[in-house]
């Protein structure tokens, strides 16, 4: 078996024959697999270079945010229980998130987009009397499934395992994550969506206001 071929290694890994031409769809809910601990992954990744190496990682970390609770029966990873955090923190990671979008619309080169982003301020509670922006959060999921759109497995391998990956939580803005180091981006949006993936695991959800506010929602008790 070539061990550098991730195709061969897929079919080897888990039967599906897959192939350059084969549609990426065959490989939604492959990673359900390896629940709940991901054991066995190195058969399909992290043995060739060092972008492999660091996409496994990141696979791994979603495995290990929806270890906790996981039900046999789940169709997706879901996170049951999140990391806890405290106000000031959920803060941090919130502005962290949006200063990634402002990176990743930099790079783009969207000045829409980076307007939209810009000057957003973050709250605990919603504003009273704002209506909400429902525009913005669709203007980024946009680009960033246009983006996503674009890479291809002619560019790199692992796009060929977008469906795979889209499919472990239906969920775009974590397939960016944790196929980032493929994208080869240097710069300020090296790391735009590493801030996503820390308001995933600890459960914390985002809602825009059309003033500019940007409300955080904590999934339990705060701390």
């Amino acid at each position: 078996m070539n061990e550098s071929n991730l195709y061969t290694r897929i079919t080897a890994g888990t039967g599906i024959l897959f192939g350059r031409s084969t549609d990426q769809r065959v490989l939604s809910g492959m990673f359900n697999r390896y629940r709940p601990d991901g054991q066995g992954l190195e058969s399909l990744l992290g043995n060739n270079n060092d972008v492999e190496r660091e996409v496994l990682a990141r696979i791994r970390r979603v495995f290990d945010a929806a270890s906790s609770g996981w039900d046999p029966c789940d169709l997706y990873f879901v996170v049951r229980q999140p990391t806890p955090v405290n106000e000031m923190k959920a803060i941090q990671l919130a502005e962290t998130f949006l200063n990634g979008l402002k990176n990743f619309a930099d790079f783009l080169g969207d000045a829409e987009l980076r307007d939209a982003l810009e000057g957003r301020r973050i709250t605990l509670q919603a504003p009273k009397g704002q209506e909400v922006d429902e525009d913005t959060p669709t203007m980024v999921y946009e680009c960033l499934t246009d983006f996503l759109a674009e890479q291809q497995p002619a560019q790199n391998d692992l796009f060929a395992l977008k469906e795979a990956i889209y499919s472990m939580a239906n969920d775009y803005f974590l397939m960016a994550f944790i196929l980032w180091p493929a994208m080869k981006i240097t710069g300020p949006a090296s790391n735009a969506f590493d801030g996503y993936y820390e308001l995933w695991r600890c459960g914390i959800g985002l809602k825009y206001f059309a003033a500019g506010d940007v409300a955080v929602t904590l999934p339990f008790k705060r701390l």
